[in-house]
Order: C-alpha cells, then structure tokens, then sequence
C-alpha cells in the first residue's frame, strides 16, 4: 500500500511514478518507485494537459537528437549542457544532431560517440539544445514512434502524434528514465508546494549519467533532492539517483523556474 496519495498534474497515460515510499517536506526530499511495464505507450495528452496548447516533453526531445544522430544501434549513457528555451507543439520541426567524434577502428573496447544537436522550431528558434551527448552503439536499439503519422528515422521530422510507442529493444530507453527522474521532482512539488504552489518547467540538464540499461517489467526507485535559489526562490536545481536492486543506475541533474505566467511546461 502506498505510504502517500499521489498528487501529480499529469493525465492517464503520462504517469511514471506510481508510489512515493518516503517524503521529508523540510529537506525537500522524496523517494518514488515506478514499474517498468512492457509494451509502455505514452500518450502525449496526459503531459500537463491542457487542451488549448498541446506540448511535446522536452526531454523526450533529447531522444528525437539521438535518433537524428543516424546511428543504427544506441543507447544514451551521458548527457551535457541540456538547455531547453521554450515548448514545441504540433506541426513543428524538430531535431537536427551533428555527430562529434566515432569510435576508432583500432579500438577493442567500447568507445562512446559524441553528438551535440538542438530542437528548432518554426521560424528557427531554438527550444532544446545539447551541447554534448554520449551514445553507445548497441545491437538492438530501442527507438520510438509517433503514431499518427511521423515516424522517428533518424530524420528531420514533425512532431505531428499524441501517442509514443516503443516497437522494439530489450530495455526501456533512457530517455524515458530521465523522465520518470524529472516526475520525481514534480511528485515533491506537488507534494512539498517546494515552488510556492506553482507549476515549474525545466530549464536544463547540467549533466546526466546513465550507467546500466532497465529491463522491461523491472522497477527502479528514484530519490531526488530540491534546493531553492536563496536570493530568487522561483529558481530552483535538483538532484535525483535512480537504482534497480539498490544498485546506481542513473544520477542527473537539472535546473528550475516555477511558472511567471499561465503557460504549459515542457518539463
């Protein structure tokens, strides 16, 4: 049984926690646990929904820069400087990636790639940024789609569905674990009023390391920590460690701003 009643702005098909095991309203700390289920579909209507202004999840978006990366196999193991500067709705243009540095032939073991790329929508501003992601080739990746219609290849793409689906691989990807990291910090807020009662949006992704893969059907416990900005508290950073079987899997951190204004959140 659940030690709290969950309080979270999203709707059916969004969720990805689905308890809160432990809740210190004065550290500003929580611990959750999420399922891993398989065959997941998300559907993009329950991410803050608001049916005047539909939005894409940001960090969804880091997985649309891997994939145009063009890579056949990967996996994120390691992100930098994420900056996210705005939402991106229907109908407009996404990722474009540029790949840094490959693996050397004359190396034996295994040698992450370097990609930086950026979300731009239309008339060319851009909304996310990476100034440095690290993808490990694998030999079946987990990619996703967009039903109705786009397909994401590894192309230029419009985000055009309501709905991800997950056709193949043998663990969940790890952007969808960064965002299950990210509903940690909104589960404390919803829980803590940590923004003074406000909706926040995510601002960046200092850094983020992801050490091991998440079977499907396993679950993962996260535990995060808010710290408000001492001279502004709308301005907020915040650390979450992810484990599987008390093992790390996953550490990452990310920046804050509660919402001045009535707007959705691309967290």
């Amino acid at each position: 049984m659940a030690l709290y009643e969950l309080k979270m702005p999203y709707g059916i098909g969004f969720l990805l926690v689905d308890e809160i095991l432990e809740l210190n309203s004065n550290a500003m700390t929580i611990t959750t646990s999420w399922e891993v289920k398989r065959g997941l579909q998300l559907h993009l209507a329950g991410h803050f929904p608001r049916p005047d202004k539909p939005i894409f999840p940001g960090v969804m978006g880091i997985q649309l820069i891997a994939e145009s990366a063009g890579l056949p196999g990967f996996r994120i193991s390691g992100l930098q400087g994420v900056n996210f500067n705005g939402t991106i709705g229907p109908g407009e243009i996404l990722a474009t990636a540029y790949l840094h540095s490959d693996k050397p032939e004359y190396e034996v073991e295994p040698t992450p790639c370097q990609v930086n790329g950026r979300l731009t929508k239309s008339p060319g501003k851009v909304v996310c940024q990476v100034h440095c992601m690290y993808l490990e080739t694998t030999e079946e990746p987990t990619t996703f789609l967009l039903k109705d219609p786009a397909e994401l290849a590894g192309v230029p793409h419009l985000y055009t569905g309501n709905e991800i689906l997950f056709p193949r691989g043998p663990a969940l990807p790890n952007s969808v674990l960064a965002e299950h990291m990210c509903q940690s910090v909104v589960a404390m807020n919803a829980h803590t009023a940590a923004f003074q009662g406000k909706k926040f949006f995510l601002t960046g992704i200092p850094e983020a390391n992801f050490f091991s893969d998440v079977p499907w059907g396993d679950t993962v416990v996260s535990k995060g920590r808010i710290q408000l900005n001492q001279q502004d508290p709308r301005l907020g950073v915040a650390s979450v460690e992810t484990y599987l079987d008390e093992a790390p899997i996953a550490m990452m951190e990310m920046s804050f701003a509660a919402v001045r204004s009535r707007q959705a959140t691309p967290a």
